[in-house]
């Protein structure tokens, strides 16, 4: 860790929430994910808990594009080529992003939209040709409730 030194760089929650207060009229509530885009180090994913995202700009310090709530966040995780992300919600479905648009996409029940736990964690590896989405939770409350075995 020779090298290793931090930068001066602030994100000021009042400025990345700025625009999604004037689009939404909510609060979006507390931070709660963050992740660097995989191949502009100077991006980063910020995610607040009533579920809107901003991408933030750390050169300009501004953000780049707002994407509005579908539904409260649990987590979200970028494409490996940084053109999309996917992001988790409380009522277990998840949604995928069009990085440089911020249009709503459409959200998606891996069990249906009736009675399901919360996503807790999304990840998306591999490749256009051979995606892979794993994710934890979003079961079935009758499933879990009962002790069975759930997928």
């Amino acid at each position: 860790l020779e090298g290793f030194r931090l930068k001066e760089s602030v994100v000021y929650w009042n400025h990345a929430t700025a625009g999604l207060q004037s689009q939404t009229k909510l609060h979006p509530g507390a931070i709660e994910a963050l992740e660097l885009h995989p191949s502009h180090p100077d991006e980063i994913l910020i995610g607040f808990e009533k579920g809107a995202v901003v991408l933030w700009n750390f050169t300009t310090n501004q953000p780049e594009q707002s994407f509005s709530p579908l539904q409260y966040l649990e987590s979200f995780c970028w494409h490996p080529e940084g053109k999309q992300f996917i992001t988790s919600h409380c009522d277990g479905s998840f949604a995928v992003y069009e990085a440089d648009r911020p249009g709503k996409p459409e959200r998606s029940f891996p069990y249906g939209p009736s009675s399901c736990k919360r996503m807790e964690k999304i990840l998306w590896r591999g490749s256009d040709s051979d995606p892979l989405v794993i994710f934890s939770g979003a079961c079935l409350v009758a499933i879990t409730e009962t002790s069975t075995a759930s997928p």
